[in-house]
């Protein structure tokens, strides 16, 4: 058996794309065709058990190839709706973003809101449950892996069930020296996140603990196979370089307010920045949200250009 191989790629061989890739990540868990997958990670991740397991979904947002190729680089997630009504976002953020709390919690709270038509009853609501797999320290003052958030009263003694629910994932926090034996399935499941680039080539196997883990087996070989295909793997390079491009973009913005302050040097490079993040295709909201500036002020910037 091949085991996989920890040290760098050799020189000549093709490069693994991550489950932490967004054309990866949006393949293998966001369409109806693979939703066994999703199935698996949900109940992983929410550590679901005997009744309380999720038996099938349905993706509110499935995977469509030609729509990938055309969206701007952003924060990718799969929405599913489970057979009770229920409704999960799975959000995957490698790059570190200093307002995701509040923005996840906007985001949560919208699809929540967005469930009822006019007329319809508030009971009609379903509970939604947002899942963050990060790969930056979102808490400074956790050591956990998974901080877990809802609705409890000051004294922790009442809880709001059936409303909202975060969960966040800190991927940086994960060792994958644990012994294997060791492993629950939620630690499963976030070694084959992380480290799922060891075992993308086709000779290579899952150890026996991985290999007994629901699921875990036939993604890996679905993963191994977009891994082979040369197209695909235009789509996955294509993701890595703007994942790059923003996180040069993001770190410029951050160091130059910090060292300009106030000046007129810190607006000169900032202005360029909003230029950059404008043509490389993203949203006023985006980049207002990354650099400061208003929405209105931006606009006035990118009709003058």
């Amino acid at each position: 058996m091949a085991k996989p191989n920890t040290n760098a790629v050799s020189k000549g061989e093709p490069r693994i794309y991550s489950f932490l890739n967004d054309f990866v990540f949006k393949w293998i868990f966001g369409q109806e065709k693979n939703s066994k997958f999703t199935i698996c990670l949900l109940n992983a991740l929410l550590h679901l058990e005997r009744g309380r397991k999720i038996r099938e979904v349905t993706i509110l947002n499935p995977f469509n190839e030609k729509e990938f190729k055309d969206e701007k680089l952003s924060v990718v997630d799969v929405k599913v709706q489970d057979h009770q009504g229920r409704i999960y976002i799975v959000e995957l953020q490698v790059l570190r973003d200093r307002s995701f709390v509040q923005r996840s919690i906007y985001y949560l709270a919208k699809v929540y809101s967005r469930q009822l038509k006019a007329g319809q009853h508030y009971r009609n609501l379903q509970p939604v449950t947002a899942i963050s797999i990060l790969g930056f320290n979102l808490f400074k003052r956790s050591d956990r892996i998974q901080e877990i958030f809802n609705f409890t009263n000051q004294e922790g003694t009442l809880k709001l069930d059936k409303t909202l629910e975060l969960h966040y994932l800190d991927l940086t926090r994960f060792n994958k020296d644990k012994p294997r034996s060791c492993r629950t399935r939620f630690e499963k499941w976030l070694h084959v996140l992380k480290f799922g680039h060891l075992y993308g080539r086709m000779e290579t196997e899952l150890d026996d603990e991985l290999k007994a883990e629901e699921g875990v087996s036939d993604m890996v070989s679905e993963f191994k196979k977009i891994n082979a295909d040369a197209e695909k793997r235009q789509l996955m390079e294509a993701r890595e370089k703007n994942r790059d491009a923003l996180k040069i973009i993001k770190n410029d913005s951050f160091t130059r307010g910090q060292k300009s302050g106030h000046k007129k040097g810190k607006i000169e490079g900032i202005t360029e920045v909003a230029l950059k993040m404008h043509a490389a295709g993203l949203s006023i909201e985006e980049i207002s949200d990354l650099t400061g500036f208003t929405p209105v002020e931006l606009q006035k910037l990118f009709s003058c250009s």
